[in-house]
């Protein structure tokens, strides 16, 4: 998955009918347009995974330390950079075709150096940030299907040999160009296997993933003495459902139309310069709005994969608030949050239960107050 901006040049056959005329100027208030948005959107997504990274770093409840908050910590560090580095690069691009600069000799070096810049950071972050993305959501897949051995899959030495791994294919991906891979080789493998078997994979998961947990409720069902707790339960299960038809299908609006498009290219589009010019400025358009879609990924991951859960909201507010938010007291009547961040630690029995990193599961010994958010 990538980023590039690339204009269609003029043609020189003077004058332009008024719908070429027309057209043409949609797509320059459209480069405008996209360069406002990025920007703004670039420090959203700065500010939302900053917020995320400090509360792990501050971690004033010490509840980060477990093997999958690494992952969490890839994730929005990849997410981070998209805003800090692509979303800016590419508004800058953007305006700078608005403005016709890549036709000035005075700033034609620093445009295209840029989207030099642009075009390789894209691949590494964005690449990185979905592969993370997707290794979080095996991990929710192992901690409900295979609890006991969750602990023993997902260590902290196993997440970290994954993030390098993805960060060191992501790197050599972005710089395939330069050791003189055909750059047609290049998308089809991005398109294929970074964005098509990627996204198909996910999905997949979010499926297992709630096959699972139905199978991990009528397991531990019969752990459940009292009203309070059945209710509780059948809550959970509501609320588990929800986000995963949401996380669903937040994927599919932010991925599914640069599926689209990027299939598209590569099927019948792919030498937009054979093309009229009127088309070639359609596939422009359309690259420019689904770019400005698939940015907003990055920009709420925090909150779809992160936030939801109440541990990172109370840190935030912790940190925020300067220590001012009370911690949950009592061991045996407090509701715990049991998610693949904490690695499943506990006794057997406790790691049995383990499942959602989205829900919480209450002790079955009694029914829990609801956790302090």
């Amino acid at each position: 998955m990538n980023n590039t901006t690339a204009p269609p040049p003029p043609p020189r056959q003077p004058p332009m009918p008024a719908e070429l005329a027309s057209l043409v100027k949609t797509v320059d208030m459209a480069y405008l347009i996209s360069g406002i948005y990025l920007s703004i959107i670039g420090l959203v997504t700065i500010f939302g995974n900053g917020l995320l990274l400090l509360a792990i770093i501050k971690d004033p409840f010490k509840s980060f330390r477990t093997p999958t908050t690494l992952f969490v910590v890839g994730l929005a560090l990849a997410d981070f950079f998209t805003g800090a580095v692509v979303d800016p690069l590419t508004a800058f691009l953007d305006i700078a075709v608005y403005l016709k600069l890549y036709n000035d000799p005075d700033t034609i070096k620093v445009f295209n150096d840029c989207r030099k810049v642009n075009y390789h950071v894209s691949f590494i972050t964005m690449n990185s940030s979905f592969l993370i993305l997707l290794a979080i959501t095996f991990c929710q897949y192992v901690a409900i299907s295979f609890p006991h051995k969750h602990r023993v899959l997902v260590n902290r030495r196993n997440a970290l040999i994954t993030l390098i791994a993805i960060a060191i294919y992501s790197v050599v991906f972005s710089l395939l160009s330069e050791f003189n891979i055909p750059l047609r080789l290049k998308l089809e493998i991005d398109t294929h296997l970074n964005t098509n078997a990627v996204a198909i994979i996910l999905i997949l998961f979010y499926v297992l993933l709630y096959r699972a947990y139905r199978v991990h409720l009528k397991r531990v069902s019969g752990l459940d003495e009292n009203d309070a707790a059945r209710s509780r339960r059948r809550e959970q299960e509501r609320e588990f459902t929800a986000v995963n038809l949401l996380l669903v299908t937040f994927l599919l609006i932010f991925t599914l139309p640069s599926m689209i498009l990027w299939n598209l290219r590569l099927d019948k589009y792919y030498d937009l310069r054979s093309l009229p010019y009127d088309q070639q400025l359609r596939c422009e358009l359309a690259r420019i709005l689904i770019f400005d879609v698939l940015v907003m990924k990055f920009a709420l991951d925090p909150c779809i994969y992160a936030w939801r859960l109440s541990k990172y909201r109370r840190a935030i507010k912790k940190i925020i608030k300067c220590g001012c938010v009370p911690e949950v007291e009592g061991s045996s009547t407090s509701t715990r949050v049991i998610s693949t961040y904490e690695g499943g630690e506990g006794t057997d029995r406790e790691r049995a239960r383990t499942g959602s990193t989205l829900v919480l599961l209450n002790s079955p010994r009694r029914a829990a107050p609801e956790p302090e958010s």
